[in-house]
């Protein structure tokens, strides 16, 4: 008895030995390693356990789990629970809570503990810690997305079919997308460090107009002639805002620019059909009319001139020869009815458009008195044309021009040649027109002139003679600043 008493002492006190170092073992673990009862509460605690939640041994012990570690029953929680009795064990993410009321994420391994006689009666809770994982892992997804979504916004603002271009405060380019370069001709390369003033043709209006209005209402939306790169001019439609920062700074400005050459070459066209409709009209009504005028008009100048070979009465000679006067004045404004009318086709020859401009100078040379005339004419190819009424168009032109300047007068004649047209500009700095009769000037008889010193009939025969030329002509004027007729001609 006693030799069997001395070996089961010496076996209680191996296995409390055993037990001891697998505590201190399960202690010195990195995860925290906790026992509960099948009522939840704790019978083991570690010291990592006691590490990562913050209750200590005794502050835990004897605890239910569900409320000391959840703030709320969620569908992972009941789910574990239901499987470990089920199958024995479960492994999953848990969302848990520190005594501070930190959120903590886990991944925990739950193993149900029997007996010895197959029993259970706990089950074992192995919890690592990978809050700061999954906050990293969230950050790189978030990353990733972040850079995704600036990759796409990269591509399609290179891919807009509008320009897209980012300036400084001070005007000075700092980004412009792939359409502006084909809006422009400058790669976004040269146009990088370009200031607006540059590209516009008016060199202060971004200084002076669109820069200022976007700092006052934070925008500017206007259409205006910008350069292209091989020195011609077009027109866009630029829509600018501000770029603030975080904390509500400027920063910079950003334009969207849409080249609208198009859209002005067709509201340009309608408008020339609607004029050529127009004047067919009224040309068909002037040629009948016209004509029925002439008869009587000539009637009253033969009986007149007759009466004047065979009065001696000086005083009744007058009143006859200013008889003769009106009616040749009328009989002018039939004979440019009827040359407006006329739809007979030019006697086309191959003709220089700048020797036709250099002989109506020669003719009107008396005219000019102190007027300076500066002339740009390039070398152009021969062109398809009626000298005589090529002639005429230039002409009327030149002595509108004339007309219209009061002192310091200067015209300049330009010529230019195009792909597939030729263009003569001529511009003075006269009076200019009125907006509201920019539409009517084409029109018969419409003048600015005082009563008496024009038919209007000048610009409608040009305009005519171009028509039927298959040329275009249109003008640009402002009250005050001058006037600008634009002559083209297909080669």
């Amino acid at each position: 008895m006693n030799i069997f008493n001395i070996e089961e002492a010496a076996g209680r006190k191996r296995a409390k030995e055993k037990i001891r170092n697998q505590a201190a073992l399960l202690d010195k673990a990195n995860d925290a390693i906790i026992v509960r009862d099948l009522e939840h509460r704790i019978i083991y605690w570690n010291k990592s356990a006691a590490r990562l939640y913050g209750f200590t041994k005794d502050e835990a012990i004897g605890k239910n789990t569900a409320l000391l570690l959840y703030k709320e029953e969620s569908p992972a929680l009941i789910q574990a629970r239901k499987v470990v009795i089920e199958k024995g064990e479960w492994t999953g993410e848990l969302r848990q809570r520190t005594k501070e009321g930190k959120e903590i994420i886990v991944e925990s391994h739950w193993t149900l503990v029997c007996d010895s006689d197959g029993k259970p009666n706990s089950i074992l809770l192995i919890n690592t810690d990978v809050t700061e994982k999954k906050k990293l892992l969230s950050d790189i997804e978030e990353r990733k997305r972040a850079e995704e979504a600036l990759r796409i916004f990269a591509v399609a603002l290179e891919e807009a079919p509008d320009g897209v271009q980012i300036v400084d405060l001070d005007g000075y380019v700092i980004y412009s997308n792939k359409a502006v370069e084909k809006i422009y001709g400058f790669s976004p390369k040269e146009f990088k460090g370009k200031h607006l003033n540059e590209m516009n043709s008016d060199p202060e209006f971004a200084g002076e107009v669109i820069i200022p209005g976007i700092k006052e209402r934070g925008c500017w939306v206007g259409e205006l002639m910008v350069k292209h790169k091989d020195g011609r001019e077009l027109p866009i439609l630029l829509t600018t805002s501000m770029i603030k920062d975080r904390k509500g700074e400027p920063m910079a400005f950003v334009g969207i620019i849409r080249d609208i050459t198009y859209l002005k070459e067709k509201e340009n066209l309608q408008k020339q059909l609607l004029q050529a409709e127009k004047l067919a009209t009224i040309g068909e009504l002037a040629a009948g009319t016209a004509h029925q005028i002439n008869n009587p008009l000539g009637n009253i100048s033969l009986y007149a001139q007759m009466l004047l070979k065979n009065t001696k009465d000086d005083d009744t000679k007058a009143k006859l020869t200013i008889i003769d006067d009106e009616v040749n004045k009328a009989a002018s404004i039939v004979k440019g009815l009827l040359d407006f009318a006329r739809q007979s086709e030019p006697k086309l020859s191959r003709i220089d458009i700048n020797k036709e401009i250099e002989k109506v100078l020669s003719i009107l040379n008396p005219q000019l008195n102190d007027i300076k005339v500066t002339t740009d004419l390039v070398p152009l190819p021969p062109i398809l044309a009626d000298s005589g009424q090529i002639q005429q168009v230039i002409m009327n032109l030149l002595r509108n021009s004339i007309q219209s300047i009061e002192k310091n007068g200067e015209i300049m004649i330009r010529t230019t040649s195009k792909q597939d047209h030729i263009e003569i500009s001529i511009s003075d700095n006269g009076c200019g027109i009125p907006e509201e009769n920019l539409d009517k000037i084409f029109d018969p008889f419409f003048t600015t002139k005082e009563q008496g010193k024009g038919t209007g009939l000048g610009l409608s025969v040009c305009y005519g003679i171009i028509k039927r030329h298959n040329g275009s002509i249109e003008v640009k004027s402002e009250t005050g600043n001058g006037t600008m007729f634009t002559v083209k001609l297909p080669v």
